[in-house]
């Protein structure tokens, strides 16, 4: 796993560079040029694996992990080493850290679920957790950062066992696209991922006994996209894997065994198996401005490098002076790759033509698909134009029935304001009828209290008659009574 290599980076005119010691603790070399190298700091007993990544401000930031898999977040400047909190206290190998050239930096890791550990920082407010969807991926194989913010990613599925590219927004916040490279039947070696100048998208993976390169043209069609896959046999498997970029130029190695590299020239397309310098066999991670590329070096601290300026694999002039064959040897690879070049533009322009025939017989295709489509289209518009006629008699049919129900519905209406008034009459009658019953009950009720009075003074007058009466018999009594003692 390329995360136990050790790492050089320079930011100004200061060296770091880190390893695993013997001892298996985290190592720091440093020196600000032209001192030498100080004498070697432990930053961390017991690690397994790191990743470490220069900001914009010429800082080194590094996430090393122990044997319990606890995250320790180190900060690396000039004159000074300090350890930092870091959100996350534990990961999973492998994890990945990577500063964009504007300054926001990105942390991926594997999880023990479905999904990817991510976080993102940011020179004002530092570190943040983000989230990604639970279905890009389940482990995080390479990581970059372009000049824009984006993040680039190489993630591979376990469960369908799938090699995908992924491109973030800023922060993680969106997957602005994603892209199944190949299809593996078993956990690949780390695929190889780089960003030229351009910001082209190298890739480089292995599967069954082939190196597959593919990029990505910076830019929209037909120029940029997606390119067809180039793949090359090799007799062993790839232990290694990386681009390296001098100046405009780009070269893919696969390390296959102890001292031996293949080595494809991206721009000529030209492979070619090259042995190492016994005294430069050890693999370095040498980090740059958002990414991280494969060099070798001697022993110990890297002071002798196998490629420094040449796209052509070569190494320090204070290791390596080319003989006169070897000399000869180079220019007869040169002469190869011109071939080569002119090869493959009369193929280029062979597939040009045979584009150009098919892009004929499509336009041919298409004009005549576009004729069927005229026919049946006005077909279609005949039929249709029969139909709305046919909707506008009925509509007009619906419309005369409509008509008809306005007139009942308005007579209706008519009728009802007439009832209406008859029966605002007849309340008005009712209510005149109901004062004129209310004017009899007074009076009905006047005359009972009248005919009360008559009979109590009626009852009085022949109360005073009976009385009148009973003294007039008493006194005509009397009278008999004395009429008949005088006879």
């Amino acid at each position: 796993m390329n995360s136990c290599l050790p790492y050089y980076c320079q930011t100004g005119n200061t060296e770091f560079f880190l390893h695993l010691n013997k001892q298996g603790a985290l190592a720091l070399s440093r020196r600000i040029a032209p001192n030498p190298w100080e004498n070697e700091a432990i930053l961390l007993e017991g690690c397994r694996h790191f990743c470490a990544a220069p900001d914009n401000n010429g800082m080194l930031q590094v996430i090393a992990q122990d044997s319990d898999s606890r995250l320790s977040y180190l900060l690396l400047e000039d004159n000074m080493t300090r350890q930092a909190s870091f959100f996350i206290d534990h990961a999973a190998a492998p994890f990945f850290l990577a500063f964009s050239a504007s300054g926001d930096g990105y942390f991926v890791s594997a999880t023990d679920g479905n999904n990817l550990s991510t976080a993102f920082f940011t020179p004002q407010h530092g570190w943040s957790q983000s989230s990604l969807s639970n279905d890009i991926g389940t482990v995080p194989l390479a990581l970059a950062g372009d000049t824009v913010s984006g993040v680039h990613m190489i993630v591979f599925d376990r469960s369908e066992r799938t090699l995908s590219y992924i491109l973030c927004d800023s922060g993680f916040a969106t997957v602005r696209s994603s892209f199944i490279l190949d299809i593996l039947l078993e956990m690949p070696h780390q695929p190889a991922l780089w960003l030229d100048a351009k910001q082209n998208v190298h890739i480089a993976w292995h599967n069954e006994g082939r190196i597959c390169y593919r990029v990505k043209i910076a830019g929209g069609w037909p120029a940029g996209g997606w390119q067809s896959v180039r793949d090359f046999s090799l007799n062993e498997s790839p232990c290694l894997l990386s681009f390296l970029s001098s100046g405009e130029n780009l070269s893919l190695w696969a390390k296959h065994n102890k001292d031996h590299l293949f080595v494809h020239d991206i721009s000529s397309a030209i492979g070619q198996s090259i042995q190492l310098p016994a005294e430069l066999t050890q693999p370095v991670r040498v980090g740059t401005a958002g990414q991280v590329s494969i060099n070798f070096s001697n022993e110990g601290t890297p002071d002798k490098w196998y490629v420094l300026d040449s796209p052509v694999p070569a190494t320090s002039k204070s290791v390596i002076t080319l003989s006169q064959d070897e000399q000869d040897h180079q220019l007869l690879i040169h002469a190869r790759r011109l071939m080569a070049e002119k090869k493959q533009l009369e193929t280029e322009l062979y597939k040009k033509e045979s584009s150009l025939s098919q892009f004929r017989q499509m336009l041919e295709q298409a004009q005549e698909n576009k004729n069927k489509q005229s026919a049946v289209l006005h077909e279609q518009v005949t039929l249709l134009d029969r139909k709305v006629r046919e909707l506008r008699d009925e509509v007009k049919t619906k419309n005369k029935i409509l008509a008809i129900k306005d007139e009942e519905i308005k007579d209706a209406h008519d009728c009802c304001l007439e009832v209406k008034k008859q029966l605002e009459s007849y309340t008005g009658l009712y209510k005149e009828s109901q004062a004129k019953v209310a004017l009899l009950q007074e009076q009905l009720a006047g005359a009972e209290n009248k005919e009360s009075e008559l009979l109590t003074e009626i009852k009085g007058l022949q109360d005073e008659l009976a009385q009148k009466k009973s003294v007039w018999e008493t006194i005509g009594d009397i009278f008999h009574k004395k009429t008949y003692e005088e006879k």
